[in-house]
């Protein structure tokens, strides 16, 4: 396991079977959170706004934000800044119940 490598490095190298970071991904321009509700009770809240990718699922040592839940898969979907369009773009990572 990379024992001299950055935290990016790492990160990188734990997602590699499941998502490479495509090319027109970056760091954003203004700060994004991600909000999570049950109902309409606001249940947590994330900063996604200090990469240019995030992973989400169940699979803790793959996955930036672990969400438990048995509806999601263990890498269930990514989001991905696109700083040069002034989007945020959410993708699906063939999860079986679908994002």
């Amino acid at each position: 396991w990379l024992p001299m490598a950055t935290p990016q490095e790492r990160k990188a190298v734990a997602q590699s079977n499941y998502f490479k970071c495509p090319p027109w991904a970056g760091m954003p321009v203004v700060p994004y959170r991600l909000d999570v509700y049950q109902g309409a009770v606001l249940a947590d809240s994330f900063d996604i706004s200090d990469d240019a990718t995030f992973l989400f699922g169940r699979l803790a040592n793959v996955v930036d934000i672990q969400l438990v839940h048995p509806s999601l898969s263990r890498v269930h979907f990514a989001v991905l800044h696109a700083p040069s369009q002034g989007a945020v773009y959410i993708m699906d990572m063939g999860s079986a119940n679908k994002t």
